[in-house]
């Protein structure tokens, strides 16, 4: 596939990124990229830079991308970002086409779809993650669940 740009190697990106931290004492790291799912690096760059920085921004100009590659939505999820904003030059088919943004409407509900199945995901899982904590024993409805006495509560 011919690509319009020149990618950077994604250990030359990690090396700037450490050197970087190392002198500024950064705790995250912004990347900006036209189409993330275009870069073949995109993966083991995220993967690295997760286990070196707190947090990892992501920003991109491409909404597709998310149609494309269900994985990118869940990788960005997992660096924090739950809002997406999406410039669609154009809100007509019409005039996405004529801007040759290959964003069909096909493309673009799948996309929002994507997202949206992605933070429902995300957001169930912690409910359910945050009510099996509240059934522990110790805890308030744990100690009424199992009939264990509550921690520093005299019975």
């Amino acid at each position: 596939m011919h690509k319009p740009y020149l990618e950077r190697d994604a250990a030359d990106i990690v090396e700037q990124a450490l050197a970087m931290k190392a002198e500024m004492g950064l705790e995250s790291v912004d990347f900006f990229s036209f189409n993330f799912n275009m870069y073949s690096g995109f993966y083991p760059l995220f993967e690295t830079c997760s286990r070196l920085f707190q947090r990892i921004y992501l920003k991109s100009q491409r909404f597709d991308m998310l149609a494309q590659d269900r994985g990118m939505a869940q990788y960005q999820a997992a660096s924090g970002k739950s809002v997406f904003s999406c410039g669609l030059e154009g809100i007509s088919r019409r005039l996405r086409k004529y801007l040759n943004k290959n964003l069909d409407d096909e493309a673009l509900l799948a996309s929002i779809d994507g997202h949206r199945k992605t933070m429902q995901r995300l957001y169930i899982g912690a409910c359910v993650v945050a009510g099996l904590f509240t059934l522990l024993p110790g805890r308030f409805l744990g100690s009424l669940l199992w009939g264990s006495p509550m921690n520093g509560i005299a019975s």
